[in-house]
């Protein structure tokens, strides 16, 4: 290669392999051999688990057996993450680093089920189940020997059943849960370039009619690692579409996140006759709330906090922490962490909470009409609140009703209403159903974290489906179906999670028809 670099003709001569049928000169074979490289990585991973346990009836009541099992468990997971040559510059990959690393668990475990009434005019049954765990963890870094430190943590549940009759059952769960920190939060890291919003955008509420936005524009001028937008301010747009990169370093003091969730469960089944036979329903309620959540601050949220729209910066300071965090090459391009020797890497902290709670609901009935029988399903689920802090310096914000951006995450859509209605009528071997999928409106996430500023949103949305099926066999039946029949297209929004939408919540595909045949032996 030096030989044909050092050629008059810049090598030409030497890696010139002769003429395709385009018309086109080729590469020699060992020009070829000494270009090519491997694009292959490679993750190797290893998971040992042991266990021991005695299960049995403690004792005989007059309303069942005491049932108990308890016992000890340790599992031990080992990997090892290679990424060959991604681990240098290739056009079109992302570098990446070498990982690994090993985890270890040592738990005792216990689990006690009692029958508490039976029989009795107020209680067909009462039943509770109480489990408990001990758990001892900690992980290794393969690659510098760093360890995480290492702790016990204890978990347990509470179950409960009651059933006041042969119509109503109730049930009710209370738990504790932890999470212990995975390899990357510990030692590896991360990084994130979500799309950003600038209010230093002349189109941008706060500059235009805000309150301050004659203090935001001067902040404007300066703020940023590397400067301000000085004398551009005036006349600066934001480039549509701008990320911005955030970089995360693992951290071996994190400790396991904590989470404690609720349930309470209604069933009813009455024993009715005629049309009103068949009836069925169910309503649960659940709440959930994870504390020390191990998180990463958005990038968006450092850039509404430097200019003030959590109310941390009222003087409106460019020497605020999360005003020098920023780098300006005119669009914010980065997040850096300011404090010295940390390398611009914000680590993984504890310092964020989630909480969500909601209600989940299920109407079925099935009568006789006509010659078959028609079946009515109705499943819908009401979000009430889906509230995350991801550090305490920056506010907890309600997600409820909203679509994520780009960044944001897939699967990160929390409409707050939800449903799926289902009919179908079958005649012998002969059905026809149709289903209605509906998802509510939501707002623009991006709306949340810059309070004030017209993100759009989308409307609510419903898909239709048919299908037709027909049972030649007592274990075969062939299906038809149509998917999404009046051909609904995806909700449009800016700014969106992938190609203007977000195909994680709406159909891209559209209209489309199935053929299926189903065995059962």
């Amino acid at each position: 290669l030096l030989a044909a670099l050092a050629a008059p003709d810049g090598g030409a001569s030497l890696c010139a392999g002769g003429i395709n049928p385009f018309g086109r000169q080729t590469m020699s074979a060992a020009c070829q051999a000494y270009l090519r490289v491997s694009g292959a990585l490679t993750t190797d991973f290893t998971q040992t688990i042991g266990q021991a346990f005695v299960a049995g009836d403690l004792a005989q009541t007059k309303h069942g057996a005491i049932s108990f099992v308890g016992g000890y468990e340790t599992r031990a997971f080992s990997y090892n993450f290679n990424p060959g040559t991604s681990a240098g510059p290739i056009s079109g990959f992302n570098n990446q680093n070498p990982a690994g690393g090993d985890n270890r668990f040592s738990d005792l475990f216990a689990e006690l089920s009692v029958p508490l009434a039976k029989g009795l005019p107020f209680a067909q049954s009462l039943d509770m189940h109480i489990a408990a765990r001990s758990s001892q963890s900690q992980s290794r870094d393969a690659l510098t020997g760093a360890q995480s430190n290492k702790r016990r943590d204890g978990t347990w549940a509470i179950d409960l059943s009651w059933e006041p009759n042969d119509t109503v059952r109730t049930r009710a769960s209370f738990q504790k849960a932890v999470r212990a920190p995975n390899f990357g939060e510990l030692f590896g890291g991360t990084s994130s370039a979500p799309q950003i919003f600038d209010p230093c955008s002349v189109t941008s509420v706060a500059r235009t009619t805000g309150t301050n936005a004659a203090r935001l524009a001067t902040l404007c001028q300066t703020a940023g690692s590397s400067g301000g937008l000085g004398t551009a301010v005036t006349t600066f747009v934001q480039t549509p579409g701008t990320q911005a990169t955030t970089n995360f370093g693992g951290n071996t003091a994190l400790i396991p996140e904590t989470g404690e969730s609720t349930t309470l469960g209604f069933v009813w089944a009455p024993k009715f006759s005629g049309v009103l036979k068949g009836l069925r329903g169910s309503v649960d309620y659940y709440s959930f709330k994870i504390k020390d959540a191990i998180t990463n601050a958005d990038s968006n949220e450092h850039i509404a906090d430097c200019y003030n729209y959590y109310g941390n910066n009222p003087n409106y300071s460019p020497s605020y922490v999360s005003c020098t965090a920023l780098f300006r090459a005119g669009d914010i391009l980065g997040i850096n962490n300011p404090t010295p020797g940390t390398g611009f890497v914000y680590p993984t902290i504890n310092g964020g909470t989630i909480k969500t709670q909601g209600i989940d609901a299920q109407v079925s009935w099935g009568t006789s009409v006509g010659p078959g029988k028609l079946d009515l399903n109705a499943q819908l689920t009401y979000l009430l609140e889906f509230k995350t802090q991801t550090d305490k310096a920056f506010p907890t914000n309600d997600f409820a009703g909203t679509i994520p951006y780009f960044g944001a995450g897939l699967g990160q859509a929390f409409p707050k209403l939800k449903s799926n209605l289902t009919a179908r009528y079958g005649i012998g071997g002969f059905s026809v159903d149709a289903r209605a999928r509906y998802i509510d409106k939501m707002s623009n996430r991006m709306g949340v974290l810059f309070q004030g500023e017209p993100f759009g949103g989308v409307a609510a949305t419903t898909y239709w489906d048919l299908g037709f099926g027909y049972t030649f066999m007592k274990f075969a039946t062939f299906r038809l179906g149509i998917q999404n029949v009046l051909d609904q297209k995806p909700r449009i929004y800016a700014p969106n999670v992938q190609s203007g939408t977000d195909p994680s919540t709406y159909d891209v595909i559209g209209r489309r028809a199935l053929a299926q045949i189903t065995l059962k032996f």
